[in-house]
């Protein structure tokens, strides 16, 4: 029984990037050797690791929660766990504990799963897009471009995509400006989970933060200085919210309301 229990083979190509592939079953017994194969390719100093379940015949919940605190650490580390071949249980699962953020990867079926009250829920593919940037203003274009690719791939009209694009632009320029200072030795982080049914973005900077409720509601007649950015972004995307937890998150939430072939944006 044992052996049966410890039915794994785990093998790292050499390609760059590697790609970790596991056989057989996933369980408490043998997760910590998964692990172990994902710590050496970070040691190693890869940015990107693809984590190839195709051949899993089994994942209990420990090891699955063991995969994701690999893809989270591999985040923190400014890299990321590419997810191919995951089954059915792997999704299913995944969609239960909403481990998508996790990972750079498409995989049917698994929904972007959002907090209760969200504007809209995903129940389509997910495919996650990260990146970091230097806090400087040059960079600025630079991430914006890296966004539009995503805005691209998706459904939204052109007046939607540009939509997106300008609060996605505030929010950058906010981080760049007040998160950090114009100071190009922080970075800001940008996350863009793209799903069938909306976009979720993502943009944190090391900041301390501020009082969202307390920001001016701008009128045609106010020339308030300060909020009049975030004003614009909420009026723009269909949810913007905020997290403060020694850094400041500002995510953007733009749901899909049209069935169109995606546009370019010019």
């Amino acid at each position: 029984m044992a052996s049966v229990m410890s039915d794994l083979k785990i093998s790292v190509s050499r390609d760059v990037p590697p790609t970790v592939k596991l056989r057989g079953q996933v369980d408490f017994h043998n997760r910590d050797r998964m692990s172990e194969a994902f710590e050496r390719c970070l040691k190693a100093g890869h940015r990107t690791i693809r984590a190839d379940l195709s051949e899993v015949r089994y994942i209990d919940s420990s090891a699955l929660s063991t995969l994701i605190r690999c893809a989270a650490k591999a985040m923190e580390m400014g890299a990321s766990v590419e997810l191919t071949g995951a089954s059915d249980q792997v999704s299913r699962v995944l969609t239960l504990c909403g481990a998508a953020v996790y990972f750079s990867s498409l995989v049917e079926d698994v929904p972007v799963c959002g907090g209760q009250g969200s504007a809209c829920v995903d129940h389509g593919f997910w495919r996650v897009s990260s990146f970091s940037v230097p806090a400087c203003p040059e960079t600025a274009a630079m991430a914006r471009c890296r966004v539009e690719e995503v805005v691209r791939s998706m459904p939204f009209t052109r007046s939607e995509a540009q939509d997106i694009l300008i609060a996605v632009g505030e929010a950058i320029a906010n981080a760049i400006r007040h998160g950090c200072l114009c100071n190009p030795e922080h970075r800001i982080a940008i996350k863009c989970v793209a799903g069938s049914r909306r976009l979720s973005i993502d943009v944190t900077d090391p900041g301390a933060g501020f009082l969202p409720d307390v920001v001016p509601d701008h009128r045609p007649d106010s020339m308030v200085e300060g909020g009049m950015g975030i004003y614009m972004m909420r009026q723009l995307v269909d949810e913007v919210l905020f997290r403060f937890d020694g850094s400041t998150t500002v995510r953007l939430v733009k749901c899909v309301n049209t069935v169109t072939d995606p546009v370019a944006v010019n």
